[in-house]
C-alpha cells in the first residue's frame, strides 16, 4: 500500500517538475531584436504610398539609440525638427515618437530583418495605418 502511494507521489512530482520547467522558461523568447533598427539611416521603400499624409512616407528616418529620432524628406533632403522616442511596448515592437508630451505618433515595428523592416504609424495608439516598408542604407 505504501509503494502505491509513493510511487503516484513520485509520478505527481514528475509531471509537476517537467510542467514548470517548460513553461518557467523565457531563454526562448520570440520579440524581435529591437536594437537592430537603432543607430543607422533607413529609407522607404514603398513608393506607391508616398504622400504628405503618411509620416512615414516621406521621411528617411533615423533612431538614435539617445532617444532621438532624425528625419530627412526623402525628395527634398530638408531635414525636419528632431523628435524623441521611447518604447511603449519594446515586446510588441511599439515606439512612442513625439515632439512634445501629448504631440505622440506611435510606430509598430515588425518583420525586423538585418536590413529591412516594417513600421506601421498611429495617431491614437490602437488604430495603425498601412504598412510602409523600409531597408537601411548600410545595405
Amino acid at each position: 500500500m505504501k509503494s502505491k502511494i509513493l510511487l503516484k507521489l513520485i509520478g505527481i512530482f514528475i509531471f509537476g517538475f517537467i510542467t514548470f520547467t517548460s513553461c518557467g522558461s523565457d531563454s526562448d523568447d520570440d520579440s524581435p531584436d529591437m536594437s537592430s533598427i537603432l543607430d543607422k539611416w533607413w529609407y522607404s521603400t514603398d513608393e506607391n504610398i508616398i504622400d504628405d499624409f503618411n509620416f512615414l512616407s516621406i521621411y528617411d528616418i533615423y533612431f538614435d539609440s539617445n532617444g532621438e529620432v532624425v528625419r530627412e524628406r526623402s525628395d527634398t533632403g530638408e531635414l525636419a525638427p528632431p523628435l524623441t522616442w521611447i518604447w511603449e511596448d519594446k515586446n510588441k515592437g511599439i515606439m512612442e515618437v513625439y515632439k512634445d508630451i501629448g504631440d505622440s505618433h506611435w510606430f509598430k515595428f515588425s518583420d525586423i530583418e538585418d536590413h529591412t523592416m516594417t513600421v506601421q504609424e498611429s495617431l491614437d495608439g490602437s488604430i495603425y495605418l498601412v504598412k510602409v516598408y523600409f531597408q537601411d542604407t548600410e545595405n
